[in-house]
């Protein structure tokens, strides 16, 4: 299953709620007890350092009901967190993976082994499931761009980087005639790919919506209108949206709400105009 920004957190915040109790015990016990337990290991400074090191991470990092945009900036920050999190665990565990068999089988070191494998697990879990790739920063970018102005309610911003894919495309591509279907096909494609929480022809009980992307603050309801000579039908979108009562069933959610009509062009080949207008301040 694939994993959006909301989830991810939903995710990692569970993960880290049932760990709690039994982690604090644990790490609090080694280091009252590390005169008498894990110092008579040869290695047992050492322990101490990479337990330090695991705990802290987890209680500092991990330790948030608000993990995104609060305390990592961006789902890139957390996933590269998790990444490197995940990274020096699995490293740790070859190393005592590696003590004497009666050192690996100290109560002590068992527990930190578990605490590793537990971390590599999380970690590996998240990256394989998120809807984006991290690694592939030249994929990531633009949809942070894009999320970004959405987030911030700069929706000229976020057409700017639509528009622009759409000039990517060469005209040599266009082998069927073009309409709204093709130019809709290509927005959802995109939003998709870019892991957007995102509703192709959603429908209400007074019809179907083109598009409506969800956000941690915002819902923005996008209605598509196409033009042979490239007049603007934006308002025309717009009254649509307002006709349909397509808001209706979102401003109930305390998030605010967000109409943009866009007109298409089939001379441009792309975006001729869009309006935008506020439908609910929460």
């Amino acid at each position: 299953m694939k994993m959006n920004d909301e989830q991810l957190c939903a995710y990692v915040e569970k993960w880290h709620a049932a760990r709690y109790d039994k982690w604090t015990t644990i790490y609090c016990g080694i280091r009252m007890n590390r005169v008498y337990g894990i110092y008579r290991l040869s290695d047992g400074t050492e322990l101490l350092d990479v337990l330090d090191s695991i705990y802290g991470n987890y209680e500092e990092h991990l330790y948030s009901k608000d993990l995104l945009p609060v305390y990592f900036s961006s789902p890139h920050q957390l996933l590269t967190f998790l990444q490197n999190y995940g990274a020096y665990c699995e490293e740790q565990l070859k190393w005592m993976l590696a003590l004497p068999i009666e050192e690996r089988q100290d109560r002590e070191v068992c527990d930190i082994i578990e605490m590793c494998h537990d971390v590599v697990e999380l970690t590996t879990y998240c990256l394989e499931s998120y809807e984006v790739n991290i690694i592939d920063n030249t994929y990531l970018k633009p949809y942070l761009d894009m999320k970004a102005f959405l987030d911030a309610e700069k929706v000229d911003g976020f057409m700017n980087r639509l528009e622009a894919i759409y000039s990517s495309i060469p005209s040599s591509i266009h082998k069927g005639k073009l309409n709204e279907a093709w130019f809709h096909s290509v927005a959802h494609s995109v939003m998709y790919q870019f892991g957007f929480r995102f509703y192709s022809e959603s429908e209400t009980s007074e019809g179907r919506m083109d598009m409506r992307i969800e956000m941690d603050k915002h819902i923005y309801i996008f209605e598509f209108k196409y033009s042979e000579d490239d007049v603007d039908m934006s308002e025309d979108a717009l009254q649509q949206i307002h006709e349909k009562h397509y808001a209706d069933p979102y401003l109930v959610l305390g998030k605010k709400v967000i109409a943009v009509g866009v007109t298409f062009g089939k001379k441009k080949r792309n975006v001729t105009n869009y309006k935008l207008e506020v439908l609910s301040n929460r």
